[in-house]
Formats: C-alpha cells, sequence, structure tokens
C-alpha cells in the first residue's frame, strides 16, 4: 500500500508540473594562468592584437580550467599608480573594450561569461615594475550540462608580471551563479 502511494504522489508532481525552485548559488574561485597576445582576439578592430588566457584552479565548483579572450584599449591618459617615493607616474589605465570566459569543470559542464558592457574593467600596467592588476565584471550568459540556462554575474580580479612573449598571473572570481527551475 505504501509501495502504491508513494508512485502516486510520484505520478501526481509529475503530471502536475512541480519542479525545483531555482537555485542561486555563490562563486569562489582562485586560478593561476598565464596570458598570450593574440591578433585573433582584436575585438575593437583598431589593428591592435587582443589576448587570448588560460587558466587552472578550483573553488566553490570544483576543479575548473578558464579560457578567456579580450582586447584592452587605452589613451594612455589615466594614470592609475605613482611612485610613493616622488609621486612620479608609473602605471596607465586601459580598459577592456570586450572580453568572453569559458570556465570548464571536471565533469565537462561549462559556464558561458559575456563582458558586463556597462562597466567591463580595467588593468592597470606598471611600466616601471612590468607588473598589472585587473579587475573585470562579466555577466554570466547561459552554459552546458548542470549549468544549462545559468545567469548571473561574475567579478574577476588579480595580477601578474609581464614577461617577453607570455604573462603569467593569478586571479580571484567571485560571483553569483543562478540556475532556472529544474523539472
Amino acid at each position: 500500500m505504501i509501495r502504491i502511494l508513494s508512485l502516486l504522489s510520484i505520478a501526481l508532481v509529475t503530471l502536475s508540473g512541480w519542479s525545483q525552485p531555482a537555485e542561486a548559488k555563490k562563486l569562489k574561485m582562485w586560478a593561476t594562468g598565464v596570458a598570450v597576445s593574440s591578433a585573433a582576439a582584436d575585438l575593437d578592430g583598431n589593428g591592435e592584437p587582443g589576448f587570448h588566457s588560460t587558466l587552472q584552479g578550483s573553488g566553490t565548483i570544483g576543479p575548473v580550467w578558464i579560457d578567456n579572450v579580450g582586447d584592452l584599449a587605452s589613451d594612455f591618459s589615466i594614470i592609475c599608480e605613482f611612485d610613493p617615493d616622488t609621486s612620479a607616474p608609473v602605471g596607465v589605465e586601459l580598459q577592456y573594450v570586450g572580453f568572453s570566459t569559458v570556465i570548464r569543470t571536471i565533469g565537462g559542464d561549462q559556464i558561458y561569461i559575456e563582458n558586463n558592457a556597462s562597466a567591463p574593467g580595467t588593468l592597470c600596467y606598471n611600466f616601471v615594475h612590468n607588473t598589472s592588476t585587473f579587475e573585470v565584471l562579466g555577466d554570466i550568459v547561459g552554459g552546458t550540462g548542470r549549468f544549462e540556462g545559468a545567469s548571473g554575474w561574475i567579478r574577476m580580479s588579480g595580477g601578474g608580471r609581464s614577461l617577453a612573449a607570455i604573462d603569467p598571473f593569478d586571479a580571484k572570481i567571485t560571483g553569483e551563479l543562478e540556475l532556472p527551475p529544474r523539472h
């Protein structure tokens, strides 16, 4: 009798269209990787190469691999860092004119992120020490597998050192991932 009632309950839930509620999850990740110049990432069409970066890390959704493609622009008029002893300018600000990101989990599920057009982010390049710090804001625009239909936002910040052909850097990623109701 209990088995029949259980099956009947499952059937009623299925027929009534009941679904699990939407789920919001706080994101927190740490990653390290490298960025390289990429002519294919000239997103603003100015003939200057953009960048491609690959990172590996971990966080609230487990181990992750992150691929970024983006482009920066500057008229070099915004000073973002000064020498503490002389007050001379040592850093210029560059603005992200676009970027897109794919976060891939160990199970192959992916989260898709595009730049937040109203506040895409900045990079401060210290030309004396050849270092940079950055912060970008992105909108989660979907995904695959368990992240299908995802929305939300991310904030990625970090820094690194510029070398001859490759720029190693560390990043911290925070945000909120919203998953749609599941039937």
